[in-house]
């Protein structure tokens, strides 16, 4: 159950689940150092979906089809040693177009999930929430209530 703190991406607007979806915090969920920012890269790739499709930014001749793998994979050390995991970034062009695709269809989406949610066999625990509360500071590092 989801908690007054936290607001279900499902309880949500279209414009407001694009806004979440399009967070950095959203389009990247694993822990990079602060100067880690894709706010920017976000917003140039939203503004340029706003101008063309994806499909004439893929027939172009600098195209995203033109390469043999548009996200980046980023290793991380797993253990310090030798363990090494890779994680891959999406581009975010496709990512930003999947976003407004997602929206763009978002009643059809939550009236599924409330069909899904009338038959009490489903259950889905992995629903996105947003922290609705002020975030908590230690240190300088915000938390939100929910982090511990």
């Amino acid at each position: 159950m989801i908690d007054k703190a936290r607001k279900s991406i499902l309880k949500m607007s279209s414009r407001e689940a694009k806004t979440f979806l399009l967070k950095p915090s959203s389009y990247v969920n694993i822990q990079l150092p602060r100067y880690f920012n894709f706010s920017s890269v976000i917003k140039k790739a939203d503004d340029l979906l706003d101008s063309h499709s994806l499909i004439e930014l893929s027939t172009s001749k600098t195209a995203l089809s033109q390469t043999t793998d548009v996200n980046y994979t980023l290793l991380m050390n797993k253990d310090g040693r030798y363990d090494w995991r890779p994680l891959s970034i999406v581009h975010p062009v496709p990512y930003v177009d999947l976003v407004n695709s997602i929206t763009s269809h978002w009643s059809t989406i939550i009236n599924q999930f409330s069909e899904f949610q009338n038959d009490e066999r489903i259950q889905c625990i992995s629903v996105p929430v947003e922290s609705v509360g002020a975030p908590m500071s230690i240190n300088g590092t915000s938390f939100s209530k929910h982090s511990f």
